[in-house]
């Protein structure tokens, strides 16, 4: 948008977009990267409103150019148009002045997106078999599973133990099984305790194109991670995703469909034109009216028409776009192989966050023994022709 209306490129370039912004201090590059970005934002408003010809002349007070300029905004923006009113209670404004909410200090502002579990992920519970052997440890709700089915007996309570009433179809061949130890509901990064939240070590868009086999009940590649360390993984392996995006001719794309700028116009005409009509200039009703009309090529405007545009599908395929994961995984397949893949990005979460706190049986080459075993080398093991079909030939 800088480009088309001011004439000039903003610099997006990857190394600056996936650099680490929670930083204590922030690069030069960095600041001047953020003030560009907030300070175009304003020079294009300005331009664009500079365009619109304001009724009247330069007498026109504040409050009526405010006026105006909030007519322009209508029928593009979907948010409704409000001006705050001044005529507030003294009493109001002082009692939100010496009663400052003190649940909201300190709050830690670069996280607040994220989502902190509000129960932990490991509830340590363990499953026996008849005969006394450790099956694996899980959570309270498989546990109560069981014996809700009548499936187990109880043992003891802390932690929870259930012996089964049937001989499972499986049982561990090693007792150093990373499956039987307990785990810490701690971040694995950092060692803090009082909040935190999943980490998929192997991003969700790679791990979806793998065979069953290596996707199913795979904890070992969730951990726990804090809020803060879980930005600074996520940046990480941004950096990762942009090489395996050049390696691989898989550059990261926008989704499978856009929306047609036109048809969000004449939405939004629409929503302007049946929400807001009475408070917006006849002028601009005019336009909105006007630009619904040449849309449908019809003289005039019925409820009927309104509901149509406010429902309008703005949504188009989008041509260029090239599922990044299916093909990077694609290329994994015919080359190095899914084994390698997946070592590499366990690899890489070690190097990168150095976690002091993983389970003692954590391991960058987890059940991949068992799966050359099995048979399963991955490289040549999976045709492309077994992936789907779409989006394969970005």
């Amino acid at each position: 948008m800088a480009k088309a209306v001011l004439g000039f490129d903003l610099d997006k370039s990857a190394h600056l977009r996936v650099s680490d912004w929670e930083a204590d201090s922030l690069t030069s590059d960095q600041v001047l990267y953020a003030a560009l970005d907030a300070f175009s934002a304003i020079c294009i408003f300005m331009k664009m409103i500079r365009s619109k010809k304001l009724r009247g002349n330069s007498q026109l007070s504040g409050i009526e150019i405010s006026k105006q300029v909030a007519s322009f905004c209508q029928g593009l923006i979907d948010l409704k148009y409000s001006v705050k009113s001044d005529k507030k209670k003294s009493s109001d404004v002082s009692s939100k002045v010496s009663k400052p909410d003190s649940s909201r200090s300190n709050v830690d502002t670069s996280t607040r997106a994220y989502v902190t579990r509000k129960k932990p992920l490991y509830h340590n519970c363990q499953l026996i078999s008849p005969d006394g052997q450790l099956l694996c440890t899980c959570d309270l709700k498989k546990a109560q599973w069981y014996l809700e089915k009548d499936l187990g007996v109880k043992i003891c309570d802390e932690p929870l133990k259930v012996q089964l009433k049937f001989e499972p179809a499986g049982r561990p061949v090693d007792e150093n099984n990373y499956y039987l130890q307990q785990k810490n509901n701690v971040c694995v990064a950092c060692g803090k305790s009082d909040s935190y939240i999943r980490k998929n070590i192997i991003p969700h868009e790679y791990r979806k194109h793998f065979p069953a086999i290596m996707k199913e009940h795979k904890s070992h590649d969730i951990v726990l991670l804090c809020t803060s360390c879980h930005v600074t993984s996520n940046l990480h392996d941004g950096k990762l995703k942009q090489k395996l995006a050049r390696m691989y001719s898989a550059e990261q794309t926008t989704g499978k469909h856009l929306h047609n700028s036109d048809l969000l116009k004449i939405k939004s005409a629409a929503k302007a034109l049946m929400q807001n009509s009475s408070q917006i200039p006849q002028q601009r009703v005019n336009e909105l009216r006007q630009l619904i009309r040449d849309y449908y090529g019809v003289q005039d405007i019925n409820e009927a028409i309104l509901d149509l545009a406010v429902n309008l599908e703005t949504r188009i395929k989008n041509d260029s776009f090239c599922d990044h994961g299916l093909k990077v995984v694609q290329h994994t397949i015919e080359n190095e192989g899914l084994l390698e893949f997946e070592r590499m990005w366990w690899q890489h979460f070690l190097d990168t966050m150095q976690p002091a706190y993983l389970p003692v049986l954590w391991s960058v080459d987890h059940s991949h023994s068992e799966l050359i075993n099995m048979g399963l080398e991955m490289k040549g093991a999976f045709c492309t022709h077994n992936l789907p079909s779409e989006s394969v030939n970005c």
